[in-house]
């Protein structure tokens, strides 16, 4: 019974200590720079492998939610040395060319940001071209257009739209990656960065042939916006300085029917043709249509919005989670199997000794009477020699275990157990018999040890 409830403790603790040991390898609870795990490292604590940060652009930067809305301005658009953009004929084959003034034209953006994806509708309204300019072009030469659209040279002014979309990307920094632009701008990477709480940079470039960025400066407050543009040519030949244009816009943050207003403003100020002037305002699909930067758009599907979007794109960034210190969990794991084993090895003398005790008791009751009463320190030697020799059956001064287990199983009902015990406390030199000199050395310890039981209940 003793042994069977020490295994059984045994086995509760080794148990408890391996469960505590493998429970460390769940990292769901844990945090990294718990007791039993590795400090923070750099991928613990980078927000890229944080599955519960957000995605969402105003979630990310508070600029955001500055640049969503309906914005009105006046801009202006130079060349690399500062002069005001020329006018120029509009190439049917190629698209490009304006033949309308860039020094002070109107614009009107809405910016819509839902989630992770923005939305941002340009509308620019020009004035006519001056006389000078339609009269050098009065008759330009087949697919050069000296306006643009249904107006007259030097009559109607000229409006022009684009779209650009962009999503937050699986950074989680803030900022913002564009959807790739078409024919010559297919292969650049536009990102917007938040500089700080009211500067937004916006970089544009194939790091091959040019760089273009743009700063966004929000002031002296969230409803006033000043950017400057600027685009520099690598590849620029018989120029020494690669920039070839720069821009500046003073944008004011309206209401959306402030906005309305001010489209219809600006088409009646340069005499813009209705049917010229794209559809307003867009919140969410693209400007597609017979108007300059219109014409042969590619909405983006979700496709493409997919193979940048963080919200439906696989993301390169899977962390493992806070990591365990193995050298903690190493120590933890040893000292608590040298502790068991203590315990188990105090468990197991207990119980050895309680049986030792308990054979030796059931031993002096069977050769006779009272531990008291059969006390060596009260009997001469011929008395134990009695006894002995009442032991020693065949007469050979030796009591063998099997004269031992014969007696006391008839006279006093030892187990198997105690009987291994009792047999082994008495053959002090193991022989395998038990001479009456090792008799007399086991009484004598016995009485000793009753000394000792009975001290200890005296002091209880």
């Amino acid at each position: 019974m003793y042994l069977f409830s020490t295994n059984a403790l045994l086995y509760a603790l080794v148990r408890t200590a391996l469960i505590s040991s493998i429970a460390l390898t769940d990292v769901e609870a844990a945090k990294c720079g718990d007791f039993f795990y590795n400090e923070c490292s750099k991928t613990d604590s980078d927000v890229r492998y944080d599955p519960d940060a957000s995605i969402a652009l105003k979630d990310q930067d508070p600029i955001w939610s500055k640049l969503e809305g309906f914005w009105i301005g006046n801009y202006s658009f130079f060349d690399g040395e500062g002069i005001p953009q020329a006018s120029s004929t509009y190439d049917e084959d190629y698209g490009y060319g304006w033949p309308y003034g860039y020094a002070d034209y109107r614009g009107a953006i809405n910016i819509t940001i839902i989630g992770s994806r923005l939305y941002q509708h340009n509308y620019f309204f020009y004035p006519p071209a001056s006389s000078e300019f339609c009269n050098e072009n009065s008759d330009p030469p087949p697919g050069k257009l000296n306006a643009y659209g249904s107006g007259a040279c030097g009559v109607n002014g000229g409006f022009k739209s684009f779209d650009a979309f962009g999503t937050s990307s699986h950074e989680k920094d803030g900022t913002m990656h564009s959807l790739p632009g078409a024919g010559t701008y297919a292969d650049f990477v536009n990102i917007a960065y938040p500089v700080d709480g009211n500067t937004l940079l916006y970089t544009s470039t194939d790091d091959s042939s040019q760089f273009h960025s743009q700063i966004n400066v929000f002031y002296p407050d969230d409803k006033t916006r000043t950017r400057t543009a600027y685009g520099f040519d690598y590849k620029s030949s018989g120029r020494s300085n690669p920039l070839f244009y720069s821009s500046l816009y003073r944008e004011q943050k309206v209401t959306e029917e402030e906005f309305l207003k001010k489209l219809e403003e600006f088409s009646t100020m340069y005499n813009i043709p209705t049917e010229d002037v794209a559809p307003y305002p867009m919140k969410t699909t693209c400007l597609k249509g017979d108007w300059a930067g219109g014409v042969g758009a590619v909405c983006p599907t979700e496709d493409s919005f997919c193979d940048v979007d963080p919200a439906c794109s696989q993301t390169p960034y899977s962390g493992a989670g806070p990591t365990v210190n193995a050298a903690k969990v190493g120590i933890f794991v040893t000292l608590a199997f040298i502790i068991l084993i203590i315990i188990g090895v105090l468990l197991a003398w207990k119980a050895v000794r309680d049986v030792r005790v308990a054979a030796r008791k059931k031993f002096q009751n069977a050769i006779g009477g009272s531990m008291v009463e059969w006390s060596s320190l009260n009997k001469s030697p011929k008395e134990l020699l009695k006894i002995f020799e009442s032991l020693d059956t065949n007469g050979s001064g030796l009591i063998s275990r099997s004269e031992l287990d014969h007696y006391t199983k008839e006279e006093g009902g030892l187990s198997d157990k105690e009987l291994r015990i009792l047999f082994a406390d008495l053959d002090i030199d193991g022989s395998g018999g038990i001479d009456f000199a090792e008799f007399c050395a086991f009484m004598t310890m016995t009485d000793r040890a009753r000394g000792n039981e009975a001290f200890e209940e005296d002091e209880a």
